[in-house]
This record gives C-alpha cells, sequence and structure tokens, in this order.
C-alpha cells in the first residue's frame, strides 16, 4: 500500500526559515515570495535585488531583477532539485545572499560591437549566442554600468565577478572586436585620397569619404597652383624680360649667320650638320606639321623616345629643339600591325631579327618565356581593319571548346571580355636575342589552355630553326597543371625536364 506523503505547508516553511538580513516574506494564495531588497542604485532607490518564489506544490523560481535564473544551467542552484523543503530553504536563501550577479562582459567597446550588430550576436543557424542587457545592472571595477555584454547561457548569479559562460565567451567578443578594428583600419585606408581601391569595392558612405578627401585635396591643390601664379607672376614682372617681335627676328638672323660656321665645322654628310639643317628648316616653317623630317633624324628621336618616353616629352615640350611628335614615330615603330595569335609577319620578323644566317648552333638554342599581363576591361578596335578587338581569342580549337563549354552552363552564348594577355617571349641562351613573340587575349587561364599554346610556339620557333631548350614560367596554378599534363622527370635541383617532341631523340 502506496502511503501519501504529505508535503509541509507554505506558512510551514515561511516559519521555520530565518530570513538573512534585507530580505523579507510574504505569503498571498498559494504562492511564498522571499525577496531582497536594496539601494544599489540611488537614481532609482530601494529595490528588489533578489526574489524566491515558491509555489505551492514546493516548486521555487529565482529572479534578479525581476530576471529569472535558469535553474538547471546555474552551477550554484542546480543542486537544490525542483523541490524545496524545510531544510534545504535556508540553505538555497544563503546561497541567492551571498552570490555576486554576473558582470558580463561590460567594456564599452563591447557593447557598442553588439549593439551595431542590432543588440544581438546570432550564430549562422540565427541562434541568439550573445545579447546587450540592459535590465540587470552590472558592477565593474567599482562603478554600476547600465548595460553588459552576457551570453545567451549567462547564469547571472555566480560566486565570482563573472559566470563561466560570460567567461567563456569573451574570446569570441575580443577576436570580433580584433576583427572590427582591422576592417575599420582598412575601411579608413580605403578613403584615403592615395588609396587605390576600386569604388565598386567601396560602400555608400565609403564613396561619400572618399569623395570628400578628394573635394578637400582639390581645393588645397587649387590653392597652391593660385599662390604658385601669384609667385610667378611677381618673379616675372621683376625679373622677367618680354621677347618682341624685333628680338626673335634677332634669333633667327644669328642662326642665319652662324650657319656657315657649322657647315664648315662638320661634314655635309656628318649627323650634327643634319640636325643643324632639319632645326633651321623647322625654324623658318609657321606650321610645324608641314616638316619633313630626315630618316637619320627619325631614327635617333626613335633612340631617344626608347630611352625614355618622358624626356624625350620634356625636350619637345620646352620648344628649344623641333623633333617630330609621338605619332609621327609610332608609324615608324608599328611596322607590323598587332593581332592575337600566330603571323607569318612576326615569324618573318623573328627570323631576321635573330640573324639565323649568320647563327652559329649553340647560339641557336634559346628559352621560351610565357607570362599573363593585366590589361585595361575595356573593348576598342583596329583602326586599320575595323575590328573589334578586347574579346577572348585562343586559337580555333581552344576557342570552340570554350564556347562549348558556357553553352552547356547557360542558354545563351555570349563573347566575354579579356582581362589577361598571355605573352610568349623568346630568348636567346647564348644570343643577345630578345623577342616578343605572340599574345593571347584570356579571361582566365587553365593549364588545358597553356599546354597546347606552349607546344604550338615550339613548332613555330623550331620551323623557323630556332632550339627551344627552356620554357619559363612563374608558380601559378594553371603553369603548375599544365607541367603536370605532360610525361616529365623531375631531379632533385627542382627543375623539371620534358622530352620535345620536335627534336628526335639520339
Amino acid at each position: 500500500m502506496i502511503q501519501n506523503v504529505q508535503l509541509p505547508s507554505l506558512d510551514s516553511l515561511r516559519s521555520a526559515c530565518v530570513l538573512p538580513p534585507s530580505w523579507s516574506d510574504q505569503l498571498t494564495g498559494n504562492k511564498l515570495t522571499l525577496t531582497k531588497v536594496e539601494e544599489t542604485r540611488p537614481e532609482h532607490g530601494a529595490e528588489i535585488l533578489s526574489c524566491v518564489s515558491i509555489e505551492s506544490d514546493l516548486s521555487w523560481k529565482v529572479f534578479v531583477y525581476g530576471k529569472e535564473v535558469a535553474i538547471q544551467s546555474c552551477s550554484l542552484l542546480r543542486s537544490f532539485g525542483d523541490k524545496i523543503n524545510s531544510s534545504s530553504l535556508p540553505a538555497l536563501l544563503g546561497v541567492v545572499d551571498r552570490s555576486n550577479i554576473c558582470e558580463g562582459n561590460y567594456e564599452d567597446h563591447f557593447v557598442s560591437l553588439v549593439e551595431l550588430r542590432k543588440g544581438a550576436i546570432k550564430s549562422a543557424n540565427g541562434v541568439v549566442s550573445a545579447y546587450v542587457d540592459d535590465s540587470v545592472p552590472a558592477c565593474g571595477d567599482g562603478d554600476i554600468c547600465t548595460k553588459t555584454v552576457r551570453s545567451s547561457n549567462c547564469e547571472l548569479i555566480t560566486d565570482q565577478n563573472k559566470c563561466n559562460k560570460c567567461i567563456a565567451y569573451r574570446k569570441n567578443l575580443r577576436a570580433l572586436h580584433s576583427r572590427q578594428k582591422k576592417e575599420s583600419t582598412q575601411s579608413k585606408q580605403e578613403v584615403e585620397v592615395e588609396s587605390h581601391t576600386n569604388y565598386r569595392y567601396l560602400s555608400s558612405p565609403e564613396k561619400k569619404s572618399r569623395m570628400t578627401n578628394l573635394h578637400s585635396k582639390t581645393r588645397a591643390l587649387g590653392r597652391q597652383v593660385d599662390q604658385l601664379k601669384k609667385r610667378i607672376e611677381h618673379l616675372t614682372a621683376l625679373n622677367g624680360v618680354n621677347l618682341d617681335q624685333t628680338l626673335d627676328g634677332d634669333i633667327r638672323e644669328i642662326v642665319n649667320e652662324h650657319d656657315a660656321a657649322v657647315s664648315s665645322s662638320y661634314s655635309s654628310d656628318s649627323f650634327e650638320c643634319l640636325f643643324w639643317k632639319q632645326q633651321k628648316e623647322c625654324m623658318l616653317l609657321k606650321n610645324s606639321k608641314q616638316m619633313r623630317w630626315h630618316p637619320m633624324l627619325i631614327k635617333w628621336c626613335i633612340h631617344l623616345r626608347m630611352l625614355s618616353s618622358s624626356c624625350y616629352n620634356s625636350l619637345r615640350s620646352t620648344g628649344v629643339l623641333h623633333l617630330p611628335s609621338e605619332r609621327t614615330l609610332r608609324d615608324y615603330t608599328n611596322v607590323i600591325t598587332a593581332k592575337s595569335g600566330f603571323q607569318c609577319e612576326v615569324d618573318e620578323q623573328l627570323f631576321k631579327e635573330a640573324k639565323m644566317e649568320e647563327l652559329d648552333d649553340h647560339q641557336k638554342y634559346i628559352a621560351l618565356i610565357f607570362d599573363e599581363v593585366k590589361i585595361k576591361e575595356d573593348l576598342v578596335y583596329n583602326k586599320h581593319s575595323g575590328e573589334m578587338i578586347g574579346f577572348v581569342n585562343v586559337t580555333d580549337i581552344n576557342h570552340h571548346l570554350s564556347a562549348f563549354e558556357q553553352q552547356c552552363h547557360s542558354e545563351v552564348l555570349s563573347h566575354s571580355f579579356a582581362t589577361h594577355m598571355l605573352v610568349f617571349m623568346v630568348r636567346g641562351l647564348f644570343s643577345t636575342l630578345e623577342f616578343p613573340y605572340v599574345q593571347f587575349p584570356i579571361a582566365s587561364s587553365t593549364g588545358d589552355v597553356i599546354h597546347p599554346l606552349v607546344w604550338q610556339c615550339i613548332e613555330h620557333l623550331e620551323l623557323i630553326g630556332l632550339k627551344v631548350l627552356a620554357v619559363v614560367c612563374d608558380g601559378a596554378t594553371p603553369n603548375r597543371n599544365t607541367v603536370k599534363t605532360v610525361v616529365c622527370t623531375t631531379y632533385r635541383d627542382g627543375m623539371t625536364f620534358i622530352p620535345n617532341c620536335f627534336i628526335p631523340l639520339v
């Protein structure tokens, strides 16, 4: 026979319990409420700090500043069980009275970090892992903080300053704060005037900040230019000499007077005499575009421009010397129209540049170098043929395979713009030969694309008469995949050897 165990009444619990200081009890209906009232915040007056609520079935709850404590997750309270009795109630009140309220992570940078995330930090699956608590004040460094960051599993009461859950979550807050500082520093650098970050990678506030900085710098540079103009005008007014038509005529007269001296000092077929005659002829013309330059002077100017185009432009802009424009020189330098892919004209030019008929056998050994070059993403046209250029073009078979792969993934076939130029260069191993051989516009390179192009270059060079002894490239992933697609032998020195299929093995 099962006997009914009679539970103690709330009135008996109330009479048997000795309350700690600052605690009071109140029995209303079927609930016994034990509260601790203190004045922790002077501006709020006396308020209920802790509260233990016991129901008629002896189930109990603990509240801190009106916020319920999760008993099962609190290490100090879970040992009291689900029901309370006259012997465990004093111990429970003692634990709640002596315990500290978890101060959480009250630092301002942690609070502002979470407030920027709308007051809560959520995990990848949307579960809140931490939040800003402004209902339970925290005592940090002797001061009462109105806001603190708590873990979603915070125990609220603890025998330390912080509960174990908030201590464990503190390292996550530090990591987030460190990441925020790095992003803030990077964002600050991106809005500086000297930043090279593209505008499409900036947010609207960052674009506005960048434009504000640019406007400020433009105004500062404008003021600096105005100051320099005023200074130059002042110096010109003090020390300047007016060059009138009479003085200009005198200069022309001086040139004519010394013409005989120059002719007698240098032979008529010398470059100095030719240079003097060309300068004199150009000076006498009213329009410099009517000048017909001597081929020898054109070659000399091309040599100067190849050494330094900026110095050549500066020399022309001074007006001291009359030299051909860059547009004129370009007509002489661009003999072969640049196209993508292999060209017979380029093969003939390489044959002449290498002087194949004069080379010894050992001087025919060369290295084939290839690399990708970033180009401007834009669409232009060839002025000679009207052909649109800038699209991806890597030989016929590779272009068709790429188009077929695109059709497999999308019903609409669109031409992709090239973002890089794959350039192959020839360099002599025992000669001074350096020649940019062929280029291919590409959007993205893969080992399957580069591999046949390398062998086609080797085939063309072998037909010209050159012997490809080495292929040089960087360690990019497509280049490594190209090497892996052929049978090779790697020695201890790290060099990779591949049999040349165009040279018969002896």
